[in-house]
């Protein structure tokens, strides 16, 4: 009963609130929930509307101006990656209390008419021309229209329907641009600024160059006193491999979830998005140097699963993310080099001519050819833009603005950060090192969130957050001679018995890995978390916290494991068989985490490694459930 009353006062006092506009109310919510209807076409131009969804708490003493709240993408739905108990986590009962907070779904997202085209929405290969060809087709000359002016627009209207005379923004990645321009275009309605992972003060680069930039001082952070047994220069084994794929791309072969082995490549941006993904998924970046390290020593297979990896997502439904706004906004404001009228066919070569025309070093450690494959060109060569590019920042207000990066960010890298900063007067920049894109969502520190709330309430900020310091994995072996044997074994069967437990810890930290955020989360269904993936060189396994399934799993090279365990979470039990050309073969019988048996006809023991719950306690950084962000197509999908 109290619930459904505060419900109800929530409504009620949303529902009392002057407005310039029609507020139409939905509900119920954990928050307040209304609609406002738009134009289409703030110029009106072009008839029609759009319907937003905004959500508002309410402070129990407003004193300060409410903060909206902008999410990434472009694309994302605001409501539906920001729900309440993230915003209370950041923000704090401080800020809810003096500060009303309003979540609005952009034009576009959510359940603000999320732009829907099936073929790019579930894009797995080419064409890709012809998918957004008939995305344009079917969206209409209204596609023109969910630019980021377009946002601002709404942003104002929705702030006068709600009867507020100045607001505060927190913006994150894509976000802070609509908040950048909303200040640029309504400086005397801002309050302050709270901008995480912002995009540089131009907009979205489609050629990567600050990225390209950053990379060799991101890996080399990385790598800082944690990579001896790895490699003597990430960079130089990066550079060294980005030669070889100028040559040719990487073909080898990789294992899919069913098992089966596939031929594939790898090209010089399809390593580019591999490293970027590392930004909003630390497994992949703990991953990346022994990769590398291997392919230029002659093992291509972790360098194709990591690149597999960097593409493995949870299907996004359009309500979550619209692939159809992300096109149409970027396609129709990123300065592209092309400019509209020149015809489709040409684009491409066009854009050579404007990328060969530029110093090599522009592009180091990637090169010109890399910036040419650039996913945002290739998904904007045949969108039929209308030439509303995005306008140059303008003046910004003299107000206090936070700006958060993350000193592994390489898609908005911190040296855009502090380009952003360099506009306001006011501006505070924390970085937080060892941290990637989108700050307050990955840092489980919780330094960067009080940050933001002591700077929402007026208070001092401190100077830094301690470093965040990732753990690179060790090379995967390419023999079972390179796997140490077992404490306290000697020869083939210590070893073989090393290769199994290895064999087990990869598949078990690949699940972990991909499904962090959701396994720590107290309304998880343990039966529900399944993960099937295929071996590092062959076989299959499937895991639920509950259970455990090898078939035929291979990751060291002549290790074949098959078996089942009744747990995965917590001290496994069950029976493991180890066949294969160059293992000691046996039977296991792991009991409460400790395997014994014979292999090779010889007694062995030893422990099957850390289990899930090892693993959570050992958390350091988990994957980032915070915004969207612009990352390349092909390790975004």
């Amino acid at each position: 009963m109290l619930a459904r009353f505060l419900a109800a006062a929530l409504f009620l006092a949303l529902l009392a609130a002057p407005a310039e506009a029609e507020v139409e109310f939905c509900g119920p919510s954990d928050r307040a929930c209304a609609h406002l209807a738009v134009p289409l076409d703030h110029s009106g131009t072009l008839p029609g509307t759009v319907k937003l969804t905004i959500e508002r708490t309410l402070a129990k003493n407003a004193r300060e101006p409410p903060l909206f709240l902008v999410a990434g993408g472009p694309g994302q739905s605001a409501t539906r990656a920001l729900p309440r108990a993230a915003v209370r986590e950041v923000l704090g009962s401080g800020v809810l209390a003096r500060r009303d907070v309003v979540v609005l779904d952009q034009r576009g997202t959510g359940e603000s008419g999320a732009l829907s085209c099936p073929t790019l929405q579930a894009y797995t290969g080419s064409p890709l021309g012809a998918a957004v060809e008939r995305c344009a087709a079917g969206l209409g000359p209204g596609r023109a229209f969910y630019t980021t002016a377009d946002s601002v627009a709404d942003l104002d209207a929705v702030r006068a329907a709600l009867g507020y005379d100045r607001i505060a923004l927190f913006g994150t990645s894509y976000g802070t641009m609509v908040a950048l321009d909303y200040a640029a275009a309504h400086p005397d309605r801002v309050d302050r600024l709270v901008l995480d992972s912002p995009v540089g003060p131009d907009g979205v680069d489609p050629l990567y160059h600050g990225s390209f930039a950053a990379s060799p001082r991101v890996l080399r952070e990385l790598c800082r006193g944690a990579c001896h047994n790895i490699t003597a220069d990430p960079v130089r084994d990066l550079t060294q491999l980005i030669r070889r794929l100028a040559r040719k791309p990487l073909r080898g072969v990789t294992v899919t979830p069913r098992g089966r082995r596939r031929r594939v490549s790898l090209t010089r941006f399809d390593l580019f998005s591999t490293l970027v993904a590392g930004d909003q998924q630390p497994a992949i970046r703990e991953r990346f140097p022994a990769a590398v390290r291997s392919a230029v020593t002659g093992d291509v297979a972790p360098i194709l699963r990591l690149a597999r990896f960097a593409g493995i997502g949870e299907e996004t439904g359009v309500r979550d993310f619209s692939v159809g706004t992300y096109t149409a906004t970027m396609c129709e404001e990123t300065a592209l080099p092309w400019g509209p009228a020149i015809p489709v066919d040409q684009r491409l070569a066009h854009a050579a001519q404007v990328v060969t025309a530029e110093p090599p070093a522009a592009f180091a450690p990637f090169d010109a050819d890399t910036a040419l494959a650039s996913d945002v060109l290739r998904l904007c060569e045949r969108w039929p833009a209308s030439g509303r590019a995005r306008a140059a920042v303008g003046r910004m207000p003299n107000v206090p603005v936070l700006v958060l990066s993350g000193s592994q960010d390489l898609r908005t890298p911190t040296g855009s950060a502090r380009r952003v900063a360099e506009l306001f007067p006011q501006a505070q920049t924390l970085v937080a090192q060892g941290l990637g894109h989108d700050v307050t969502g990955s840092d489980v520190s919780g330094c960067t969130s009080t940050a933001v709330r002591r700077f929402l309430t007026g208070r001092r900020i401190q100077h830094g957050c301690r470093r965040v310091r990732l753990s690179p994995r060790q090379r995967d072996p390419r023999s079972l001679r390179a796997v140490r044997p077992a404490p306290r074994m000697r020869g083939r069967p210590g070893r073989t018995l090393a290769a199994v437990r290895r064999t087990y810890q990869d598949a078990l930290r690949s699940y972990f890995d991909l499904f962090a955020d959701r396994l720590l989360a107290d309304s998880a269904a343990p039966g529900s978390l399944r993960f099937a993936d295929g071996g590092l060189r062959s076989g299959r396994y499937v895991l639920t916290p509950n259970r455990g399934l090898l078939r035929g799993l291979v990751y060291v090279p002549g290790v074949r494991v098959r078996g089942r365990l009744s747990s995965v979470a917590i001290l496994p039990d069950g029976v493991l068989r180890v066949r294969g050309r160059t293992a000691a073969h046996g039977t296991l019988r792991v009991r409460e985490g400790v395997m014994s048996g014979r292999l090779g006809g010889r007694h062995v023991r030893g422990t099957l490694g850390p289990d899930l719950v090892d693993m959570a306690l050992d958390l350091s950084l988990p994957q980032s459930a915070g915004a969207s962000s612009l990352a390349p197509l092909t390790s975004r999908r």
